[in-house]
């Protein structure tokens, strides 16, 4: 609950933007002295959405998180909005047959153009009827870990070196690497841009590394993962890395060689990642 009343970012080439009624989008520059304006640049075109003090005369609204979002095809981050969270998390959006419309106001408290953006995003959404998401999410996306980074980096910058909030940023990692690396941002870096092919989430945004596929070198975003285990399946049935890989990523259907060679020679060419 963090989104207030202006919108970022529009892909203004969306059909929401663009019909059937014309919104007439207005956008204001971002003031230098607005509170937002080091998050998210000074002069940055915004867009009035609703009316009223998000403090007082409305609640704030909902964001969504936009790391890793769009690597579903079936998912599209229509906008971003001012909000305490991140500069890039999800004001307006679609997933299968599901609208996100994070702002809070009621359409009497709408700006006339966000009401037309609202309708037409009604009448876009019809053609949706009846989709259902491809997949559910089953961790956070590996996206976070480099904007760790940059907020450590920011409030070093800064001065800030206050052990609760850092420490928090340094659990996200492996537990060890923080220690190795001193929590140096630029150790940090290092270390993610050796690794980041290799990561893989946990429970409460926490991350690993799969020394399984760090070990072979092969990324586990990549088809090439698939064709590996497939490849040593078939030649050794009971392979134990093959089987562990596939155990790990192919869940139910990689639980016995069989099953995990059929699901990849008939999913291979449809994954994404």
């Amino acid at each position: 609950m963090c989104l207030e009343n202006r919108a970022h970012g529009l892909r203004t080439a969306h059909p929401i933007f663009r019909g059937p009624l014309d919104p007439k989008l207005e956008f204001e520059p971002l003031p230098k002295n607005d509170p937002y304006a080091d998050r998210f640049g000074a002069r940055t075109p915004t867009w009035l959405v609703q009316v009223g003090e998000a403090r007082t005369e409305n609640d704030f609204g909902v964001i969504g998180d936009a790391h890793g979002f769009e690597d579903s095809p079936d998912c599209e981050r229509i906008c971003g909005g001012l909000n305490t969270k991140e500069p890039n998390a999800i004001a307006i959006g679609r997933q299968a047959n599901l609208l996100h419309w994070g702002f809070y106001a009621a359409p009497d408290r709408m700006t006339e153009s966000a009401r037309r953006v609202f309708l037409n995003a009604i009448v876009w959404m019809r053609q949706f009827d009846g989709a259902r998401p491809i997949v559910p999410r089953e961790s956070r996306s590996r996206a976070w870990l480099q904007t760790f980074i940059d907020r450590i980096r920011q409030r070093h910058a800064a001065g800030d070196r206050t052990a609760e909030v850092l420490g928090y940023y340094y659990g996200r990692f492996p537990p060890d690497v923080a220690l190795r690396t001193g929590g140096d941002a630029r150790g940090l870096q290092k270390w993610h841009d050796r690794n980041i092919e290799f990561v893989v989430g946990g429970d409460n945004l926490t991350f690993s590394v799969d020394e399984d596929v760090a070990k072979l070198g092969i990324s586990n975003r990549s088809p090439e993962l698939l064709d590996w285990i497939r490849k040593r399946l078939k030649r050794s049935p009971r392979h134990e890395v093959a089987r562990r890989l596939a155990a790990r990523y192919l869940g139910d259907d990689g639980q016995d060689a069989r099953t995990a060679i059929a699901w990849i020679e008939a999913n291979r060419d449809r994954a994404f990642f």
